[in-house]
Protein backbone atom coordinates (compact mmCIF):
# COMPACT_ATOMS: atom_id res chain seq x y z
CA UNK A 1 0.00 0.00 0.00
CA UNK A 2 3.06 2.18 -0.41
CA UNK A 3 1.35 3.69 -2.96
CA UNK A 4 -1.67 5.09 -1.42
CA UNK A 5 -0.39 5.76 1.70
CA UNK A 6 1.62 8.28 3.60
CA UNK A 7 3.73 8.56 6.67
CA UNK A 8 2.48 10.44 8.92
CA UNK A 9 3.63 11.27 12.92
CA UNK A 10 3.55 8.72 15.17
CA UNK A 11 4.73 6.02 12.39
CA UNK A 12 1.23 5.51 11.37
CA UNK A 13 0.27 4.39 8.23
CA UNK A 14 -2.55 6.41 6.40
CA UNK A 15 -4.88 4.38 4.79
CA UNK A 16 -6.69 5.05 0.79
CA UNK A 17 -10.03 6.26 2.64
CA UNK A 18 -7.78 8.79 4.82
CA UNK A 19 -5.99 10.83 1.13
CA UNK A 20 -8.80 13.17 0.28
CA UNK A 21 -9.33 14.02 -3.33
CA UNK A 22 -7.60 17.29 -3.23
CA UNK A 23 -4.27 15.38 -2.03
CA UNK A 24 -3.92 14.17 -5.46
CA UNK A 25 -5.94 16.26 -7.79
CA UNK A 26 -4.03 19.24 -6.64
CA UNK A 27 -0.29 18.42 -8.34
CA UNK A 28 -2.16 17.13 -11.39
CA UNK A 29 -4.30 20.49 -11.86
CA UNK A 30 -0.82 22.35 -11.48
CA UNK A 31 0.78 20.14 -13.86
CA UNK A 32 -1.64 20.38 -15.98
CA UNK A 33 -1.95 24.14 -16.04
CA UNK A 34 1.76 24.88 -16.53
CA UNK A 35 1.73 22.25 -18.71
CA UNK A 36 -0.85 24.29 -21.51
CA UNK A 37 0.81 27.22 -20.38
CA UNK A 38 4.25 26.53 -21.08
CA UNK A 39 2.99 24.63 -24.52
CA UNK A 40 1.21 27.35 -25.80
CA UNK A 41 4.07 30.24 -24.89
CA UNK A 42 6.56 28.13 -26.60
CA UNK A 43 4.19 27.69 -29.89
CA UNK A 44 3.89 31.60 -29.47
CA UNK A 45 7.74 32.07 -29.35
CA UNK A 46 8.72 29.48 -31.97
CA UNK A 47 6.33 30.74 -34.23
CA UNK A 48 6.63 34.49 -33.70
CA UNK A 49 8.93 34.97 -36.87
CA UNK A 50 6.14 32.92 -38.93
CA UNK A 51 3.23 35.42 -37.45
CA UNK A 52 4.93 38.41 -37.99
CA UNK A 53 6.01 37.32 -41.65
CA UNK A 54 1.90 36.78 -42.23
CA UNK A 55 0.86 39.79 -41.12
CA UNK A 56 4.20 41.10 -43.07
CA UNK A 57 2.83 39.64 -46.33
CA UNK A 58 -1.13 39.62 -46.15
CA UNK A 59 -1.79 43.30 -44.23
CA UNK A 60 0.82 45.70 -45.90
CA UNK A 61 0.08 44.59 -49.74
CA UNK A 62 -3.65 46.24 -48.63
CA UNK A 63 -2.43 49.52 -47.57
CA UNK A 64 0.00 49.33 -50.53
CA UNK A 65 -2.18 48.08 -53.79
CA UNK A 66 -5.15 49.72 -52.66
CA UNK A 67 -3.69 53.32 -52.29
CA UNK A 68 -1.29 52.98 -54.77
CA UNK A 69 -2.09 51.84 -58.42
CA UNK A 70 0.15 48.82 -58.40
CA UNK A 71 -0.16 45.32 -59.28
CA UNK A 72 0.48 42.59 -57.15
CA UNK A 73 3.67 41.71 -59.32
CA UNK A 74 4.61 45.00 -58.63
CA UNK A 75 4.41 44.83 -54.93
CA UNK A 76 6.85 42.14 -54.75
CA UNK A 77 8.82 44.14 -56.18
CA UNK A 78 8.24 46.52 -53.52
CA UNK A 79 8.58 43.86 -50.59
CA UNK A 80 12.45 42.94 -52.34
CA UNK A 81 13.20 46.57 -51.93
CA UNK A 82 12.12 46.90 -48.63
CA UNK A 83 15.17 47.37 -46.69
CA UNK A 84 15.27 50.67 -47.92
CA UNK A 85 11.41 51.68 -47.77
CA UNK A 86 9.93 52.50 -44.75
CA UNK A 87 8.07 49.99 -42.80
CA UNK A 88 5.21 52.89 -42.20
CA UNK A 89 3.85 52.70 -45.84
CA UNK A 90 0.91 54.98 -45.05
CA UNK A 91 2.68 57.51 -43.71
CA UNK A 92 3.47 60.86 -45.28
CA UNK A 93 7.57 60.59 -45.34
CA UNK A 94 6.77 57.41 -47.34
CA UNK A 95 4.35 58.99 -49.90
CA UNK A 96 6.58 62.00 -50.34
CA UNK A 97 10.22 60.00 -50.75
CA UNK A 98 8.10 57.44 -53.02
CA UNK A 99 6.04 59.84 -55.23
CA UNK A 100 2.57 58.85 -53.52
CA UNK A 101 2.05 62.18 -53.07
CA UNK A 102 -2.08 63.04 -53.69
CA UNK A 103 -4.82 65.41 -53.22
CA UNK A 104 -6.46 66.13 -50.02
CA UNK A 105 -10.09 66.57 -52.42
CA UNK A 106 -10.93 66.01 -56.22
CA UNK A 107 -14.19 67.63 -56.90
CA UNK A 108 -15.93 66.63 -59.99
CA UNK A 109 -19.01 68.86 -61.86
CA UNK A 110 -21.79 66.14 -63.24
CA UNK A 111 -23.25 67.53 -66.25
CA UNK A 112 -21.67 67.93 -68.86
CA UNK A 113 -18.46 67.31 -67.21
CA UNK A 114 -19.34 63.52 -66.06
CA UNK A 115 -22.23 62.84 -68.18
CA UNK A 116 -24.01 64.64 -71.05
CA UNK A 117 -26.87 67.23 -70.42
CA UNK A 118 -26.82 70.48 -72.25
CA UNK A 119 -27.47 67.83 -75.40
CA UNK A 120 -30.82 67.02 -74.08
CA UNK A 121 -31.90 70.25 -72.80
CA UNK A 122 -31.33 71.31 -76.57
CA UNK A 123 -33.12 68.58 -77.48
CA UNK A 124 -36.17 69.69 -75.33
CA UNK A 125 -36.14 73.22 -76.66
CA UNK A 126 -36.10 72.37 -80.14
CA UNK A 127 -38.95 69.53 -79.18
CA UNK A 128 -41.04 72.58 -77.91
CA UNK A 129 -40.13 75.17 -80.97
CA UNK A 130 -41.11 72.55 -83.13
CA UNK A 131 -44.57 72.25 -81.22
CA UNK A 132 -45.06 76.28 -81.26
CA UNK A 133 -44.38 76.19 -84.93
CA UNK A 134 -47.14 73.55 -84.75
CA UNK A 135 -49.48 75.85 -83.09
CA UNK A 136 -48.44 78.90 -85.72
CA UNK A 137 -46.33 81.07 -83.43
CA UNK A 138 -42.56 82.38 -84.64
CA UNK A 139 -40.00 79.90 -83.23
CA UNK A 140 -37.28 82.23 -83.23
CA UNK A 141 -39.37 84.92 -81.13
CA UNK A 142 -40.18 82.15 -78.89
CA UNK A 143 -36.67 80.80 -78.49
CA UNK A 144 -35.68 84.76 -77.36
CA UNK A 145 -38.59 84.46 -75.10
CA UNK A 146 -37.34 81.00 -73.58
CA UNK A 147 -33.66 82.57 -73.12
CA UNK A 148 -35.54 85.69 -71.53
CA UNK A 149 -37.65 83.98 -69.18
CA UNK A 150 -34.48 81.23 -68.29
CA UNK A 151 -32.05 83.82 -67.07
CA UNK A 152 -34.91 85.97 -65.01
CA UNK A 153 -36.12 82.99 -63.03
CA UNK A 154 -32.67 81.71 -62.13
CA UNK A 155 -32.28 83.87 -59.53
CA UNK A 156 -35.37 82.42 -57.84
CA UNK A 157 -35.66 78.80 -58.80
CA UNK A 158 -32.25 78.00 -59.25
CA UNK A 159 -30.78 75.27 -61.93
CA UNK A 160 -32.52 72.35 -63.05
CA UNK A 161 -34.47 70.66 -65.85
CA UNK A 162 -37.86 71.24 -63.59
CA UNK A 163 -37.73 74.68 -63.41
CA UNK A 164 -36.82 74.92 -67.32
CA UNK A 165 -39.86 72.88 -68.01
CA UNK A 166 -41.77 75.59 -66.08
CA UNK A 167 -40.54 78.08 -67.81
CA UNK A 168 -41.13 76.38 -71.18
CA UNK A 169 -45.17 75.42 -69.24
CA UNK A 170 -45.41 79.25 -68.68
CA UNK A 171 -45.05 80.19 -72.40
CA UNK A 172 -47.63 77.66 -73.34
CA UNK A 173 -49.89 78.93 -70.85
CA UNK A 174 -49.67 82.71 -72.36
CA UNK A 175 -50.68 81.45 -76.31
CA UNK A 176 -53.07 83.70 -76.48
CA UNK A 177 -55.75 81.21 -77.65
CA UNK A 178 -54.78 78.51 -75.31
CA UNK A 179 -52.91 74.85 -75.76
CA UNK A 180 -55.31 71.84 -77.08
CA UNK A 181 -55.18 68.87 -75.43
CA UNK A 182 -52.73 67.23 -77.78
CA UNK A 183 -50.54 70.16 -77.44
CA UNK A 184 -50.42 69.88 -73.73
CA UNK A 185 -49.95 65.95 -74.29
CA UNK A 186 -46.86 66.41 -76.57
CA UNK A 187 -45.48 69.01 -73.72
CA UNK A 188 -45.87 66.38 -71.32
CA UNK A 189 -44.03 64.22 -73.84
CA UNK A 190 -41.32 66.53 -74.43
CA UNK A 191 -40.78 67.31 -70.45
CA UNK A 192 -40.90 63.49 -69.61
CA UNK A 193 -38.16 63.04 -71.95
CA UNK A 194 -35.95 65.58 -70.53
CA UNK A 195 -36.35 64.67 -66.56
CA UNK A 196 -35.74 60.72 -67.96
CA UNK A 197 -32.94 61.42 -70.57
CA UNK A 198 -30.55 58.50 -70.93
CA UNK A 199 -27.06 59.02 -68.74
CA UNK A 200 -24.17 59.19 -71.32
CA UNK A 201 -20.76 59.15 -69.58
CA UNK A 202 -18.59 61.52 -71.35
CA UNK A 203 -15.48 60.12 -73.52
CA UNK A 204 -12.72 58.66 -71.27
CA UNK A 205 -14.74 59.24 -67.84
CA UNK A 206 -15.01 55.47 -66.44
CA UNK A 207 -11.57 54.26 -67.41
CA UNK A 208 -10.09 57.90 -65.61
CA UNK A 209 -12.57 57.62 -62.40
CA UNK A 210 -10.94 53.48 -62.31
CA UNK A 211 -7.52 54.93 -61.98
CA UNK A 212 -8.31 57.51 -59.60
CA UNK A 213 -9.79 54.75 -57.31
CA UNK A 214 -6.91 52.80 -57.91
CA UNK A 215 -4.74 55.93 -56.47
CA UNK A 216 -6.68 56.06 -53.18
CA UNK A 217 -7.46 59.83 -54.55
CA UNK A 218 -10.81 60.81 -52.45
CA UNK A 219 -13.48 62.50 -54.81
CA UNK A 220 -16.96 63.94 -54.72
CA UNK A 221 -19.58 64.38 -57.65
CA UNK A 222 -20.31 68.28 -56.87
CA UNK A 223 -23.65 70.03 -58.66
CA UNK A 224 -26.50 72.16 -58.91
CA UNK A 225 -30.57 71.31 -59.38
CA UNK A 226 -33.19 69.36 -57.96
CA UNK A 227 -31.63 66.33 -55.41
CA UNK A 228 -33.77 63.52 -56.74
CA UNK A 229 -33.05 64.37 -60.39
CA UNK A 230 -29.62 64.44 -59.95
CA UNK A 231 -29.16 61.65 -58.06
CA UNK A 232 -31.28 59.71 -60.42
CA UNK A 233 -28.75 60.46 -62.69
CA UNK A 234 -25.48 59.72 -60.51
CA UNK A 235 -27.05 55.81 -59.24
CA UNK A 236 -27.91 55.47 -62.85
CA UNK A 237 -24.39 56.28 -64.11
CA UNK A 238 -22.27 53.48 -62.83
CA UNK A 239 -19.85 55.70 -61.27
CA UNK A 240 -21.07 55.42 -57.71
CA UNK A 241 -18.65 53.22 -56.32
CA UNK A 242 -15.70 55.09 -58.16
CA UNK A 243 -16.56 58.02 -55.75
CA UNK A 244 -16.90 58.93 -52.48
CA UNK A 245 -20.38 60.53 -52.59
CA UNK A 246 -22.81 63.25 -54.27
CA UNK A 247 -23.17 66.79 -53.10
CA UNK A 248 -26.16 68.56 -54.47
CA UNK A 249 -26.54 72.49 -53.69
CA UNK A 250 -28.92 75.09 -54.57
CA UNK A 251 -25.79 77.06 -56.67
CA UNK A 252 -22.67 76.93 -56.95
CA UNK A 253 -20.93 79.65 -55.07
CA UNK A 254 -17.44 80.13 -52.84
CA UNK A 255 -19.17 79.81 -49.77
CA UNK A 256 -20.96 76.70 -51.08
CA UNK A 257 -17.40 75.30 -52.26
CA UNK A 258 -15.85 76.35 -48.62
CA UNK A 259 -18.32 74.19 -46.96
CA UNK A 260 -17.58 71.47 -49.32
CA UNK A 261 -13.53 72.03 -48.21
CA UNK A 262 -14.57 72.07 -44.81
CA UNK A 263 -16.34 69.03 -44.44
CA UNK A 264 -13.62 66.96 -45.99
CA UNK A 265 -10.71 68.90 -44.13
CA UNK A 266 -8.91 69.58 -47.37
CA UNK A 267 -6.71 72.52 -47.86
CA UNK A 268 -7.50 74.75 -51.34
CA UNK A 269 -3.52 74.60 -52.39
CA UNK A 270 -4.27 70.55 -52.42
CA UNK A 271 -7.39 70.25 -53.48
CA UNK A 272 -8.86 70.21 -57.47
CA UNK A 273 -11.57 71.30 -58.90
CA UNK A 274 -13.05 69.97 -62.74
CA UNK A 275 -15.73 71.77 -64.47
CA UNK A 276 -17.15 72.83 -67.55
CA UNK A 277 -18.95 76.45 -66.15
CA UNK A 278 -16.54 79.35 -66.04
CA UNK A 279 -19.34 80.66 -63.93
CA UNK A 280 -20.78 78.34 -61.78
CA UNK A 281 -17.23 75.62 -61.02
CA UNK A 282 -14.22 77.77 -62.17
CA UNK A 283 -14.28 80.86 -60.63
CA UNK A 284 -15.48 79.88 -57.36
CA UNK A 285 -12.68 77.61 -56.97
CA UNK A 286 -10.07 80.41 -57.78
CA UNK A 287 -11.17 82.72 -55.50
CA UNK A 288 -10.57 80.24 -52.64
CA UNK A 289 -7.42 78.99 -54.48
CA UNK A 290 -8.61 75.84 -55.17
CA UNK A 291 -6.53 74.30 -58.33
CA UNK A 292 -8.79 74.90 -61.34
CA UNK A 293 -9.34 72.33 -64.17
CA UNK A 294 -11.35 74.42 -67.13
CA UNK A 295 -13.34 71.13 -69.21
CA UNK A 296 -13.85 72.61 -72.23
CA UNK A 297 -16.88 72.03 -73.90
CA UNK A 298 -18.84 73.33 -77.13
CA UNK A 299 -22.29 73.19 -75.26
CA UNK A 300 -21.89 75.49 -72.58
CA UNK A 301 -25.45 77.61 -71.21
CA UNK A 302 -24.64 81.50 -72.28
CA UNK A 303 -25.37 82.31 -68.15
CA UNK A 304 -22.57 79.99 -67.55
CA UNK A 305 -20.05 81.54 -69.67
CA UNK A 306 -18.12 84.34 -67.71
CA UNK A 307 -14.28 85.23 -67.91
CA UNK A 308 -12.04 83.94 -65.76
CA UNK A 309 -11.10 85.54 -62.46
CA UNK A 310 -7.27 84.70 -62.13
CA UNK A 311 -6.83 83.39 -66.07
CA UNK A 312 -2.82 83.04 -65.00
CA UNK A 313 -4.14 80.03 -62.74
CA UNK A 314 -6.67 78.18 -65.00
CA UNK A 315 -5.83 74.80 -66.45
CA UNK A 316 -7.72 73.61 -69.01
CA UNK A 317 -7.89 70.49 -71.02
CA UNK A 318 -10.17 68.72 -73.54
CA UNK A 319 -10.64 65.62 -72.49
CA UNK A 320 -11.51 64.21 -69.33
CA UNK A 321 -8.25 61.28 -69.29
CA UNK A 322 -6.01 64.82 -69.18
CA UNK A 323 -7.28 65.55 -65.33
CA UNK A 324 -4.27 63.13 -63.95
CA UNK A 325 -1.44 64.50 -66.17
CA UNK A 326 -2.45 68.10 -65.19
CA UNK A 327 -2.53 67.11 -61.64
CA UNK A 328 0.50 65.45 -61.79
CA UNK A 329 1.92 68.56 -63.69
CA UNK A 330 0.77 71.14 -60.99
CA UNK A 331 2.52 68.72 -58.35
CA UNK A 332 -0.51 68.22 -56.27
CA UNK A 333 -0.19 64.06 -57.55
CA UNK A 334 3.30 62.69 -57.68
CA UNK A 335 4.78 59.70 -60.60
CA UNK A 336 4.91 56.33 -58.90
CA UNK A 337 8.53 55.44 -57.92
CA UNK A 338 11.17 54.69 -60.30
CA UNK A 339 11.16 50.61 -60.22
CA UNK A 340 7.33 50.61 -60.52
CA UNK A 341 7.28 52.94 -63.36
CA UNK A 342 9.80 50.49 -64.93
CA UNK A 343 7.43 47.96 -64.14
CA UNK A 344 4.20 49.49 -66.04
CA UNK A 345 6.26 50.66 -69.03
CA UNK A 346 7.18 46.82 -69.17
CA UNK A 347 3.56 45.74 -68.91
CA UNK A 348 2.42 48.64 -71.76
CA UNK A 349 5.54 47.63 -74.16
CA UNK A 350 5.63 44.04 -74.00
CA UNK A 351 8.51 44.26 -76.41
Amino acid sequence: MRLFSKQVTGDQDVSLNSVTSHDIRTPLRSAFRHSVFASTFSLFRTNLLFILLITYVYISPYFVIHHVHISPQQYIRLVLYAPRVPRAYITKSFTERYGMLKPDLLILDADDTLWESARFFERAEEDFLCLVDSLGLDPLRIRTEIHRRDLERLSSTGYGAKPYIDTLQTILDDLPEGASDTARQSFRDIANILINHPVLLMSGVMETLLEIDALGIESVVYTVGEYDHQSSKFNRSGIQKLVNALHVVDSKTPEALQGLLTRYSATPERTVLVGNSPRSDINPALTLGVNAIHLLRDRTWAAEREDYAFPDRVNTIDRFEEIIPVMRRLGILSDPPSFLRADREREADPK
